[in-house]
């Protein structure tokens, strides 16, 4: 539990110097310090490279010592960096140390001095804290981010700040250091490094994650230890993975945005599936005890291709997430192959578009109808863009939504809404699309009749 330094009494004396304190930093920049934070004389060596916490304590936090702690195979030093907040670990035999840093809020951590002026009220300005072994304060003070550095897929590869804490009305409490170095991916590689070997080809799930405060977490669950019971539909991609002494559980869950089929490609933004939309994909992924109600991260469809049957040939896909307000990314790659199923034939595919379209005379929204035919039931991707011109305006509209089409033909119906179409003529291109290995597309253009409508 962490004990408190000063009695209610000297709290409360000390928030109203704190409110005195905000008022007379008012009349200066609160976010930037007016210079480094310099680490006191010490019996110690600092390392100048490395993972590591180092504390000069003179007073309550830290008991008046000095504290290093090397990240080595029975010690932990980590942490992580998310936007605006870093959040450290270290821990050692009778040590367990925690460091949070944190930017003003909305703005992103970067190299510089930050002033922590109002312990009460984050949102005010930049936030320290430092507590360990039972030991804390209401934390005041300042620190400064001397070397920042991302890796290819969004972690830090390097952290290292150097900090003041006061505690008790403005007497230096601890002054410490800590760095954080990870290594970054190798070049193209859309995994961090660890130390299992991630499959290249076979069903499997992968996860890690690093800078954790436990080290680096990795999990390797296969058919030969797992059950994987996976689901592709046109729009999303889910599996549950369990193992068979049930010690692991685990599920991912990949959406492409609304009116959209889930194809080969980068999806950026992603939310958790019952927030995604038009524009952002969804994302979930649990298991173990574990589960966010918030997410936000991306995926890579690397590979999607189905038997003539329709079922799943082969499909793998990385992802990389935050879960709600961690500063920890977790990482992952799904591999499903059915190496016994046939190679998925490319099917024929054809589209066409109804002259006869309707139009909402009061919002311009537009309904056009028509039809996809194939020789086999596939998803396809109907898009394409209608334009209207008159002597008066210009008015052009992209559209776009998934059809399952079932052999040999199927009817589709579009609302366009982002142009004020009115009555009369308007040209419309239409293509129609499946997509797995490869893409088999048609087309057709025409003359629009839009006739006027009230729904």
């Amino acid at each position: 539990m962490k004990q408190w330094g000063t009695s209610a009494s000297l709290q409360a004396a000390r928030r109203a110097g704190v409110v005195v304190m905000v008022a007379l930093l008012l009349q200066t920049a609160i976010n930037v310090a007016a210079g480094a934070v310099v680490l006191p004389p010490g019996s110690l060596t600092v390392p100048s490279s490395g993972t590591f916490l180092y504390l000069h304590s003179n007073g309550f936090v830290g008991d008046g010592r000095e504290i290093l702690i090397v990240a080595g195979p029975d010690k932990i030093v980590s942490g992580g960096l998310r936007l605006d907040h870093f959040s450290g670990l270290a821990r050692a035999t009778g040590e367990d140390w925690h460091v949070e840093l944190r930017a003003p809020v909305g703005e992103a951590m970067t190299v510089g001095s930050y002033i922590a002026t109002d312990p009460y009220n984050q949102s005010a300005g930049a936030h320290l804290d430092v507590w360990g072994n039972g030991h804390g304060c209401v934390p005041m003070g300042r620190f400064d981010v001397g070397e920042l550095a991302w890796s290819s897929l969004g972690e830090i590869t390097v952290f290292d700040a150097t900090f003041e804490l006061d505690c008790d009305g403005g007497t230096t409490g601890v002054v410490g250091r800590i760095r954080i170095e990870s290594p970054a991916p190798a070049p193209g590689s859309t995994l961090p490094p660890g130390s299992m070997s991630v499959p290249a080809s076979g069903t499997f799930l992968y996860l890690i994650k690093t800078n954790t405060f436990a080290g680096t977490n990795e999990q390797l669950l296969t058919p030969a230890d797992s059950w994987f019971d996976p689901r592709l539909s046109a729009e999303e991609f889910k599996v549950w993975v369990t193992r068979f002494d049930y010690a692991h559980w685990w599920s991912v869950f990949l959406e492409a945005p609304i009116g959209h089929a889930l194809a080969v490609g980068t999806y950026n933004d992603a939310l958790k599936p019952e927030l995604h939309n038009a524009v952002n994909p969804g994302m979930d992924s649990g298991g173990d005890g574990q589960g966010c109600n918030e997410v936000h991260g991306n995926f890579t469809v690397d590979a999607l291709s189905r038997a003539a049957s329709g079922e799943i040939r082969v499909f793998q896909a990385t992802f990389h997430y935050y879960c709600d307000v961690s500063v920890v990314q977790q990482h992952g790659r799904i591999r499903i192959e059915n190496p016994a199923l046939p190679p998925a034939a490319v099917p024929v595919v054809g589209v066409s578009v109804k002259e006869d379209a309707s139009v909402n005379i009061k919002t311009g929204a537009t309904t056009i109808t028509g039809a996809v035919s194939c020789d086999r039931s596939v998803p396809m991707t109907v898009s394409g863009q209608i334009t209207q011109v008159t002597n008066k305006t210009n008015e052009t509209a992209n559209f776009s939504r998934t059809v399952d089409c079932v052999a040999p033909v199927t009817p589709w119906s579009i609302v366009v809404i982002d142009a004020a179409l009115r009555p009369g003529d308007a040209a419309v291109n239409v293509r129609g699309s499946w997509c797995e290995e490869t893409c088999v597309n048609a087309s057709t253009a025409r003359t629009l009749k839009l006739n006027s409508g009230n729904g």
